[in-house]
Parts: C-alpha cells; sequence; structure tokens
C-alpha cells in the first residue's frame, strides 16, 4: 500500500508541478496578445492556477494507475531503455487523448457551443495554437517524468529525494534496523550452475525479492555479489513487525516458484538472514557517484549474524536488541541460541531466531 501511495505522490506532484510551471510562462507570454485574446479567451490568472491544480492532481492519478497497472501485467524484466519506452508510450498516448479532451471540453462547455461548433472553433485563432503547446509541453514532460519515475525506482525514492535535497550533506545519527540476507550454499551453488548461469539465477532470486519489499516498506541499501542489505527506520521496521515478515514473505515468494527455479537451474534457492537495530551514522559520500552511505556497529553486528546462520543452521538470526523491541507484539516465538562470539566484536551477544505463527 505504502508503494502506492508513494507512486501516485510522485505522479501528482510532478505534473501539478509542470502544469503550474507552463500554464504561468503562457500566461505572462499571452498578455501581450490579451486585447486579441479577450473575446475568445479571457486570462484569468488564479482560474488559470486552480486549472492546472485540478489537471495535474487528474494526470497524477490517472498516470499512478497506470504505472502501478503496468507493474502488475508486466511481470518480467526489461532493461532501462525498453521499460522506458514502454512508459513514455502510454504516458503520451494518454496525455494526448487528455489535451484533447480538455480543449474540446473546454469550448464546449464553458462556451456554450455544439459539438460542431467546439471543434471549428478549436481549430482556429489562438485556441488551436494554444492547444498544439500544451501537446508538445505534454509529450515532453511524458517523457521527461517516465525517465525520472524510472530513475526514481532504480536508486530508489526515498535515496534520490534524500540526495536531491541534500538531506545527508552533513552526517547524521539515526536508528535504524538493518537485515543482511544472503544465498545459502552459495559457493556450491555457483559451482554447478557456472558463473554466467549463477548470475541469472541470482537476478531472478532479487528480482522477486523485490516484488515483496514494497509491501513491508523496506529500503535496499545495496547488492553485494548474493548478498542483498536491506534497513528501515526503527519505527517503520518495527510496525507490525515488518522486518520480520519480509523475511517470511519472501521465503514464500521463493517456495511458490520452486518448480520455475527446478525446472531452470536445477535447485531451489534458499536465504539466510541476521538482523539487528540500533543507532548509525547517514552520510552522503562521494562526488562523480554520489552515494547516501550508513556507517557504525549495526551492520557489522547483522552481517556477522547473518553469517553465523550457517553455524546455528537457522535460517534467521536477530540480535537481542531488537529482539527485546519486537517480541512485545510478535506473534510467533524467539528462541535463544545462546551468546554468540562474534567477529569484530569484544563481547558476546545473545542471538535469537525466529518461529513465525501458523
Amino acid at each position: 500500500m505504502d508503494s502506492w501511495l508513494s507512486t501516485f505522490r510522485f505522479q501528482i506532484i510532478s505534473w501539478i508541478l509542470a502544469y503550474n510551471i507552463f500554464g504561468i510562462s503562457l500566461y505572462f507570454i499571452l498578455l501581450n496578445f490579451q486585447a486579441d485574446l479577450e473575446q475568445t479567451m479571457p486570462l484569468r490568472f488564479w482560474p488559470g492556477i486552480m486549472t492546472n491544480i485540478i489537471s495535474g492532481l487528474i494526470m497524477g492519478i490517472v498516470l499512478g494507475g497506470v504505472d502501478i497497472l503496468l507493474k502488475r501485467i508486466s511481470r518480467r524484466k526489461r532493461s532501462f531503455i525498453s521499460h522506458f519506452l514502454h512508459k513514455s508510450l502510454w504516458y503520451m498516448g494518454i496525455f494526448l487523448g487528455f489535451v484533447l479532451l480538455t480543449a474540446f471540453f473546454m469550448q464546449w462547455v464553458y462556451k456554450g457551443l455544439d459539438i460542431a461548433t467546439a471543434f471549428q472553433e478549436m481549430r482556429e485563432g489562438y485556441v488551436w495554437n494554444i492547444m498544439l503547446a500544451y501537446v508538445i509541453f505534454t509529450a515532453s514532460t511524458s517523457v521527461l517524468i517516465s525517465f525520472l519515475g524510472h530513475l526514481r525506482q532504480l536508486v530508489g525514492p526515498n535515496k534520490l529525494s534524500r540526495l536531491f535535497w541534500g538531506r545527508y550533506f552533513s552526517p547524521r545519527s539515526e536508528e535504524r534496523i538493518f537485515m543482511f540476507l544472503d544465498l545459502k550454499d552459495s559457493t556450491a551453488i555457483a559451482e554447478k550452475l557456472g558463473h554466467v548461469k549463477y548470475s541469472q539465477f541470482i537476478q531472478d532470486c532479487f528480482f522477486d525479492l523485490n516484488q515483496v519489499v514494497p509491501r513491508f516498506q523496506a529500503e535496499i541499501y545495496q547488492y553485494v555479489g548474493d548478498e542483498a542489505v536491506l534497513h528501515w527506520p526503527l519505527a517503520i521496521g518495527t510496525k507490525n513487525q515488518d522486518c520480520l515478515y519480509l523475511f517470511r514473505a519472501f521465503q514464500q515468494k521463493l517456495e511458490s516458484k520452486q518448480d520455475t527455479y527446478i525446472y531452470t537451474y536445477g535447485l531451489q534457492p534458499t536465504f539466510k538472514a541476521g538482523l539487528h537495530a540500533g543507532s548509525i551514522t547517514v552520510a552522503e559520500v562521494g562526488e562523480f557517484k554520489k552515494e547516501i552511505a550508513y556507517h557504525g556497529d549495526v551492520l557489522n553486528t547483522a552481517a556477522r549474524l547473518e553469517k553465523a546462520c550457517a553455524l546455528q543452521d537457522v535460517h534467521v538470526l536477530v540480535s537481542d536488541t531488537l529482539t527485546h523491541i519486537l517480541q512485545a507484539e510478535f506473534q510467533g516465538e524467539f528462541i535463544s541460541v545462546g551468546q554468540l562470539e562474534l567477529k569484530g566484536k569484544a563481547e558476546s551477544i545473545e542471538a535469537f531466531t525466529v518461529v513465525f505463527p501458523t
């Protein structure tokens, strides 16, 4: 649901801004022709602003729905350019129809003209030229917003906005949950499949991971080989125990595609995860390739817990710190595996595996 809201919010804000920037610019350009326009299309600043806001709201809702629909019906992976062109064509078709209908509606309803006269008025004088300007603007803007939307999806919606606004230009301290998610028996699988098919295998696994990530409001920090690093702000990750249930949802997603994986690769993927929570430092780093980097013991501990899963023969390990936060409302069960000596840490920590409710 949060993913849907984020998509609608992006589309609505983008189109309200776009329509108003264009509308205000056009208003001041046409002021020089106000005497000629007064009989056919009187210029009104604030009604124009309200019209642009309503138009942006409608277009944002429509195109947000298109984005969600395309995600639901297009389950196969696409290249950046293929996805971009596919979405742009949808956008442009809808926008051109919207502009033509809007222009016709203004002539027909606002001026009380019959249909034939409304079409004739549209093709004469300034109305036709202004409509053409809107068509050109709409087509070019649709391509730009399509590009930004796909870039937002590739980089991550929150990460892109944070880089844009410079939120972490100076280091900041935050409370976050980190999950290190790694493929079990990855070395043996890589030897069996060979490096090319193994890479395709990892691609498919992470594609399925991305199908469940938005439902649990997680952010993907990075992919490192066959490992994915996810994180949440503490309040979001603990709400409804999302940080735990994402792991179960990912397991269920892989199990639901067991036949496909076995047919294609001859095996079923299994992942293990380590989770920890606490205070970390966030900072924007780099110049030519800017990144938002996270530093702190939380990452090191989560990574070590994930590695310890193999030694404990469990799929998930949660630190005592995070367990104490989650256990009050968790309907399943936390089972202690005892004190663990983790590499790089001076003191041992108690870790828990998870039994999810049936």
